[in-house]
């Protein structure tokens, strides 16, 4: 199944940030990203940023994008290409408006040998809504998507979307998917589909008991520029 959106329910940002709070505990107890379906680093690395390259590549947004809004605290930055320069990614539109209208969008920029910034790509329109929160993130230089929210009373979902540098491209080679329950005792489930392979690891945790069941798919390849998350997730599927 694809993890339900509780769009009845109505939130402010700060609920929102408290959900993402709670379900990022959760994760790290719960939620192993990509164990096992070689989603190694290539080649990029995360990178530490001065605050010369943040205004630069906040001036390049504002270049680019003139009339859209940008949170500056979206920026991420890290070596995508594996060049040695820090590029980055950010959110155009606010992640935590909790209009159900609202537009969002990830853009990606390399950084040049002069110093600055080149555009390089954006998703598509990425869905959003009152309970929806969504943040960039960057590890090991594989750059995600953290989707997440309400799924009623009793639990919450989470998506990644993961990014890498594949072909001299930025693509999408990962994508994890959970519905976590809110008690203290857990009754999890999700799956981890690498999409350059097609594997797939299908997982639950209930009452401390972990299992798995493996699987494969057809290899979805998409790439950040142009990224339909529509039509790729209901390529991906549904899951039990």
């Amino acid at each position: 199944m694809r993890p339900g959106r509780c769009h009845s329910c109505s939130q402010s940002g700060a609920d929102n940030l408290s959900i993402n709070s709670w379900l990022r505990r959760r994760v790290r107890r719960t939620f192993v990203i990509g164990l096992g379906l070689g989603l190694a680093v290539q080649p990029g690395q995360a990178a530490a940023v001065d605050e010369p390259n943040r205004a630069a590549a906040v001036a390049a947004l504002h270049e680019r994008f003139p009339e859209r809004f940008i949170d500056p605290q979206t920026l991420v930055f890290a070596d995508f290409d594996g060049d040695g320069r820090a590029d980055f990614a950010a959110f155009l539109g606010d992640p935590m408006s909790n209009q159900p209208d609202r537009v969002l969008r990830a853009v990606m920029f390399r950084a040049t040998a002069l110093g600055g910034f080149e555009f390089q790509g954006s998703t598509l329109d990425l869905p959003s809504g009152g309970n929806v929160t969504q943040v960039l993130a960057v590890k090991g230089g594989i750059l995600s998507i953290d989707r997440g929210g309400s799924q009623g009373c009793c639990a919450v979902w989470r998506e990644l979307l993961k990014f890498g540098w594949r072909g001299g491209r930025l693509r999408l080679v990962g994508v994890d998917e959970s519905i976590l329950a809110s008690g203290d005792t857990p009754d999890d489930r999700g799956r981890s589909v690498n999409t350059i392979t097609g594997d797939v690891v299908g997982w639950s945790l209930k009452d401390h008991h972990r299992t798995e069941v493996r699987s494969r798919l057809a290899p979805r390849l998409a790439e950040f520029a142009g990224f339909d998350y529509d039509d790729v997730m209901a390529r991906l599927g549904t899951w039990p």
